[in-house]
Formats: C-alpha cells, sequence, structure tokens
C-alpha cells in the first residue's frame, strides 16, 4: 500500500505529498541493483502534487489519533496483565505462608538462599501469571470465533494492518480485516490504496476458511471503504 507523507513544516497552505517509502526521491540506493533502485511504491513518481493545509492536517491528525489509540490498548493490556501476575504474587504468599515465613529467617550466611528464593519465586510468579493469563486470553478468543462461510460473497471488516510482499515478479501489497467473529487476509485492490488503519472496507471476494476464526480472500472487487470516525 502506498503511504504518502506531508510535511507541515513546510510555510503555506498548499503541502507538498511525497512517497513515504523514498521519501520523494523516486528510488531506494539500497536497491540499486534492481531496476535502478526504481521505488517500487510510487513507481519512480515520488511526488504526488499539493493538497491543502487543512486537508494534510486532517490526514497526520488521523494517524496520530491511530498510532495512540494502539499504544494505549497496548499499554492497558501490559497494566491488566501485571495486575494479575501481582495478584497471583499475593496467592502464592499467601498459600506459602509457612514456607515464606521460614525462608525469611534466613541471616548471615544464608543470604545467598534468600536472594536465590526471591529469584525463583519471582520467576514462578511471571510464569504463572504468563500461562494463567494467555489461557483465559486463548479462550476468550476460541469463543469469539465463528465457522467462516466459503464462497464469493459481499464482506465488510475494519482494516487491521497491511503487509508489504516483495519477489521476483514484484511487489504486492496484502491487507488483514476484522470482520464480526473472524479475520480474512488477502490482496489490496487498487481502489483501496489509499485506505487507512481503522477504515470500514466492503468488498466483494471468493472467501477460502482456514481455520475457524480465519479465511484467506481473492479477487476483490466493487471495494470502497468508509473513513474511521
Amino acid at each position: 500500500m502506498l503511504v504518502k507523507n506531508y510535511n507541515l513544516t513546510v510555510e503555506g497552505n498548499e503541502i507538498p505529498v511525497t512517497c513515504g517509502r523514498c521519501d520523494g526521491q523516486g528510488y531506494l540506493r539500497e536497491y540499486s541493483n534492481v531496476y535502478a533502485g526504481i521505488c517500487f511504491d510510487c513507481k519512480g513518481k515520488a511526488n504526488f502534487g499539493t493538497v491543502s493545509r487543512a486537508e494534510a492536517e486532517k490526514i497526520v491528525n488521523r494517524r496520530k489519533k491511530a498510532r495512540e489509540a494502539s499504544a494505549a490498548k497496548r499499554e492497558a493490556a501490559r497494566l491488566a496483565r501485571v495486575s494479575k501476575i501481582e495478584k497471583l504474587a499475593a496467592q502464592w504468599r499467601q498459600d506459602n505462608a509457612e514456607l515464606v515465613s521460614a525462608l525469611a529467617n534466613y541471616q548471615g550466611s544464608n543470604k545467598h538462599l534468600i536472594e536465590y528464593r526471591d529469584s525463583l519465586e519471582c520467576d514462578t510468579f511471571y510464569l504463572e501469571g504468563y500461562q494463567n493469563d494467555f489461557a483465559q486470553e486463548e479462550l476468550a478468543k476460541e469463543k469469539d470465533l465463528v465457522e467462516v462461510e466459503a464462497g464469493r460473497r459481499e464482506i465488510t471488516g475494519t482494516l487491521l494492518a497491511t503487509k508489504r510482499v516483495e519477489s521476483r515478479f514484484g511487489v504486492t501489497y496484502k491487507m488483514m480485516l476484522q470482520c464480526d467473529g473472524y479475520r480474512l487476509f488477502g490482496t489490496i485492490p487498487a481502489s483501496l490504496s489509499n485506505a487507512e488503519i481503522g477504515d470500514v472496507v466492503t468488498l466483494t471476494a471468493t472467501v477460502e476458511p482456514q481455520e475457524k476464526g480465519f479465511a484467506y480472500f481473492s479477487r476483490p472487487a466493487k471495494a470502497k471503504a468508509a473513513v474511521a470516525a
């Protein structure tokens, strides 16, 4: 997927639009041995004219909000995991109060045993915490997954991620869509080249289920995207 850069540091109401992969150069020096290093994203075009400052700021702010939302989600998941581990640690100490008390009484020459105890205890907490947390997450995901219907049909989903795939035949772009209870992976149609992460995408494609909750799609047509709120 072509990513465009908007340089808001430029003065004036017209903001230049450049290719995000080659940074407006049209070629990549490190790939000079392949077609003279031409950028496959913009096909050497490099620049795409200008847009109004208001439009550029709108696009840049939307990308910023998407990144902040993703970072906030990861941080919330991390804090939830830490909280679960701390609860497991407290429960472990409570269930093994006599052992903890006995180990805590070691002094002097047994200091290294106490340090080992602390290290072992910490490792135990984290191991149990991650195991329990992972198991709960997997169970929750399994409950939400549905069997994907095969065949050609209209699909509506949220654009989760994109991927650039290079081969000797050239470059293709893939995308992951989050639908109701399942995810779809396939080639990005040209009409969605400007779609952003978080946009709601509608298209008609042939769906090939791979497992519960996941499928590939091919031959996309009639694709369009609604800008995320």
